[in-house]
């Protein structure tokens, strides 16, 4: 428990243990206040002064990492590849940065896959197309255009009919 003590000169002298030491310190008294509850209001204002200090300076540890990390996923969204959050800080944090580093690198993997995997069945696809044109002689468009001819079935394998064979019945 803490000793307060007046000593003969007119200062107080305080002893408080800490920790298996003793802090003392002594101070004069002129130093406390003759209206006690100016004093309190004085301390009451420097206590929410560096009460408010401290939670600006905890909130900017927090907030700066998790507004790399929204920023950086904003520049997934829109396609981009954001350099690797740093994985450093508290642990919830590093551990977050490291699961989005993670995602982010796997995102980038399979839009590299895609993109290959459309590159090659564009190819394919011109290639069906040009072949198609060479079967057909012409464009593979006119190849899909209705025909003035139609399929019948006269036979056991179909086979083409004119105009002259729909036109009459029973042909």
């Amino acid at each position: 428990m803490a000793r307060v003590a007046e000593l003969p000169d007119g200062r107080f002298h305080v002893d408080i243990p800490i920790a298996g030491h003793e802090l003392h310190f002594s101070f004069s008294k002129d130093l406390v206040s003759q209206s006690p509850f100016a004093a309190l209001w004085w301390i009451l204002a420097a206590a929410i002064v560096v009460t408010l200090a401290t939670a600006w300076l905890l909130a900017r540890r927090v907030t700066a990492p998790v507004a790399r990390l929204a920023d950086a996923a904003r520049q997934i969204g829109a396609g981009e590849h954001p350099a690797h959050l740093p994985e450093a800080g508290d642990l919830e944090l590093a551990e977050l940065a490291r699961a989005f580093n993670n995602t982010a690198t796997q995102l980038a993997a399979q839009r590299e896959n895609q993109a290959t995997l459309l590159a090659a069945c564009r190819t394919t696809c011109a290639a069906r197309s040009r072949a198609c044109a060479w079967h057909w002689g012409s464009s593979a468009r006119s190849a899909l255009r209705p025909s003035w001819r139609k399929w019948t079935r006269t036979s056991p394998r179909w086979t083409r009919s004119s105009r002259a064979a729909r036109a009459r019945p029973g042909a």
